[in-house]
């Protein structure tokens, strides 16, 4: 009972810091701290303090001039960065549906973030026992096929530690075009993924995620060839030549 009123106040202040990086994109251009205060029906002392923090971690900058503040680098980051994934998501969505319909399972995106992989779209099997995911879900790249073709074709020292112990496995994956893996991540589940690249290099996957039931190595074959041609021709949409396709 006693947590509760704290997350109350976390959250608030949460809430008041986005209504803080929300004027700026309102206002399309810099602003002072009385016109902050007054769009945000905050005082000006909690929104000095506010802005403050945002300076120091780069998400807002201050002019020491005019005491005016801007949206900083990594605000111009993260925008850049959710621009990107947006435009992946809709250039894969045609890709994704010929996966669905060629194999009739389930065809996910997965975009590289950091040192995992995030679920940005899927378009579910036909099937009726299926395997879906969590749109938005993080996962790491050293567990099931959606990951390790991301992994296999980053460059060494970008790397988590832990692919380290699998790189007989990335190396197969570099080889082939694709990766496979049956209950690696999940339990009875099945999936076969290839990389996505742009012109700077690996991006993401693509995959055919099914159940291990209907997982054997002729369908495998079968859903990586899939899989791997799709995932080429979303990489040149993407602005990929074939020389950076190696790790």
């Amino acid at each position: 009972m006693t947590r509760a009123p704290r997350r109350t106040a976390k959250a608030s202040l949460v809430r008041r810091v986005t209504d803080v990086l929300d004027a700026f994109a309102s206002a399309g251009g810099d602003l002072g701290v009385t016109e902050i205060a007054r769009g945000t029906r905050c005082s000006k002392s909690v929104v000095h303090r506010i802005l403050v923090a945002l300076v120091e971690a780069g998400y807002v900058a201050a002019d020491p001039v005019t005491r005016r503040y801007r949206l900083g680098a990594r605000a111009l980051e993260l925008a850049r960065a959710g621009s990107a994934a947006d435009d992946l998501r809709r250039r894969a969505l045609p890709h994704l549906r010929a996966i669905r319909d060629r194999t009739g399972e389930t065809a996910t995106l997965s975009i590289l973030r950091g040192q995992a992989r995030v679920y940005a779209e899927q378009l579910e099997g036909r099937h009726a026992v299926k395997q879906t995911v969590e749109v938005g879900a993080e996962a790491p790249l050293h567990l099931g096929a959606s990951g390790k073709a991301i992994l296999a074709f980053l460059p060494a020292d970008a790397r988590p530690a832990a692919a380290r112990a699998i790189e007989a496995d990335l190396e197969r994956i570099r080889k082939r075009g694709y990766a496979a893996s049956v209950g690696e991540r999940i339990p009875g589940a099945a999936s076969v993924a290839a990389p996505v690249f742009d012109r700077d290099g690996v991006v993401g996957s693509i995959s055919a995620a099914g159940v291990a039931a209907r997982s054997d190595a002729r369908t495998t074959a079968r859903y990586g060839a899939v899989v791997a041609a799709e995932a080429r021709a979303l990489s040149r949409e993407l602005g990929w030549r074939a020389t950076v396709a190696r790790a």
